[in-house]
């Protein structure tokens, strides 16, 4: 990891859920991500949309995992979330983690849904 202060004290948060490269992401790892996004549209007013920047080493294999669960979770198709991520980073998801995804089923039902639109996604 490394040091966050600067942006800390700019009002940005961080959370790792670190676990290994090219692999799924454990499930509490997914429920911690959904509730985050379902507790940063609670906070939401009309006049802003918030932004929430999803990384790791080098962008093409947990980032985008976690980015398609959340697509999925909140009513995406898993083939268009897989779609649309290999839109914006071409080489996305090793073979493994495609089939991960395309399984991916809807852990329950969520207090939000993609048409809410209320956050961006990066």
């Amino acid at each position: 990891m490394y040091p966050t202060e600067n942006l800390e004290k700019d009002g940005v948060q961080f959370h790792d859920w670190a676990f290994p490269d090219g692999d799924s992401p454990p499930p509490e790892f997914l429920n911690q991500w959904f509730e985050l996004l379902e507790s940063i549209a609670a906070k939401k007013d009309s006049a802003s949309k918030p932004t929430i920047a999803v990384h790791c080493s080098a962008g093409l294999e947990r980032a985008p995992e976690f980015v398609c669960c959340a697509l999925i979770e909140f009513g995406m198709d898993p083939a268009d979330a897989l779609a649309l991520v290999r839109k914006h980073r071409k080489d996305a998801l090793n073979k493994k983690q495609v089939s991960y995804v395309l399984g991916y089923k809807k852990s329950k039902k969520r207090k939000l849904s993609l048409s809410d639109g209320v956050c961006c996604i990066v």
